[in-house]
């Protein structure tokens, strides 16, 4: 069974790629202006397991090791363009941005960091449309937008996201066809945490005796703002081939250049392992335990994925949970789940 559904996941990737293509050479895209958006969760403070510090920050009182944010990235199929990360926390004004005027992100708040339709949509409006036109007159081009997609439960419906701009197009990549990963899950947002995980490092390389207090001590000063700033310079360092060459399982009709590794090099993990060891975080931690850092957040989708049964206790209990602290968009996200459940 599990070779016949590969190779029906095959087919149906290969359909809608020919499919895709025809569409885009009937519609004349310009590859400027074709995007790809994924959310994924970050844990944005996090420490390798099995080392000093870490020990040491599970056992602080009031310091969690677990906190995430949502992060969406989105950018062009060229790579020359991305657009500012959406961070998605629990805080609807985190004390940390009192005297922040301007965040290198867009910050959105859910009672659970996980985003819903609401969001989306406010993102779709507020951030994607308005920095493509942005770029289009920056660059002197016009023409209409596509923006792919996959069609998780918090993303509106195409028939809503189509009816914001008649110029800006948005289709959903079809559902669970495993080699039809979106291009920003090729690498890019790997890529991206990684970078992010460097930075902290590099934070914590800074503090002055690198004794085991002295490193934590500094961690604790790690907020939710530091996590912003971090994570955006870490976008920005993304080259340009890894967001094009991230488009390959798309458009096979394109010649790419070869895609240099994205980690797990020997170099990159020696370069890491001495930087742990430089701030006393190497005790018992091994490739592994670093590795295991890099990545315990890979398969955080950045929204809540229910079962059968939630999905249906979800909806029934909708009109209970309408209170003044309940999230209308995840209520929608809610009832969406169970109508793609049930088609």
């Amino acid at each position: 069974m599990h070779g016949e559904k590969m190779s029906s996941d095959e087919s149906s990737a290969s359909k809608f790629k020919d499919k895709l293509k025809r569409y885009l050479d009937e519609e004349g895209y310009d590859e400027d202006f074709i995007y790809n958006a994924d959310e994924t969760g970050l844990k944005w403070k996090t420490l390798p397991k099995r080392t000093l510090a870490s020990r040491a920050e599970d056992a602080s009182a009031g310091c969690k090791a677990s906190k995430g944010v949502t992060v969406m990235i989105c950018a062009n199929s060229s790579g020359t363009h991305s657009i500012p990360l959406l961070v998605i926390g629990k805080s609807k004004k985190p004390k940390c941005f009192k005297h922040a005027k301007n965040l290198p992100v867009v910050y959105r708040s859910q009672k659970k960091a996980w985003m819903n339709g609401v969001i989306f949509m406010g993102w779709f409006e507020n951030t994607f449309i308005p920095e493509v036109k942005k770029f289009q007159h920056l660059t002197g081009k016009s023409g209409n937008v596509l923006l792919l997609t996959d069609n998780a439960p918090p993303h509106p419906s195409t028939q809503s996201l189509n009816s914001v701009d008649e110029t800006v197009e948005v289709i959903f990549l079809p559902p669970n066809v495993i080699p039809l990963r979106q291009p920003m899950d090729q690498g890019v947002i790997e890529n991206l945490k990684r970078l992010y995980r460097k930075q902290i490092l590099r934070h914590l390389l800074l503090t002055k005796d690198r004794s085991v207090q002295s490193v934590l001590d500094f961690y604790k000063t790690i907020i939710l703002k530091d996590c912003c700033y971090m994570i955006a310079d870490s976008w920005s360092s993304i080259k340009q081939f890894t967001l094009r060459n991230s488009w390959n399982n798309i458009f096979v009709h394109r010649k790419l250049n070869a895609t240099p590794g994205l980690g797990n090099t020997d170099m990159e993990m020696k370069e890491l392992l001495d930087g742990l060891k430089a701030v006393s975080l190497s005790s018992e931690c091994e490739e592994a335990d670093a590795e295991m850092w890099l990545s315990c957040d890979r398969d955080d989708p950045g929204f809540q994925i229910f079962g059968d049964d939630e999905i249906i206790e979800a909806v029934s209990n909708v009109d209970n949970e309408m209170d003044e602290d309940t999230d209308i968009g995840e209520c929608c996200v809610r009832k969406s789940c169970l109508r793609q459940d049930t088609t």
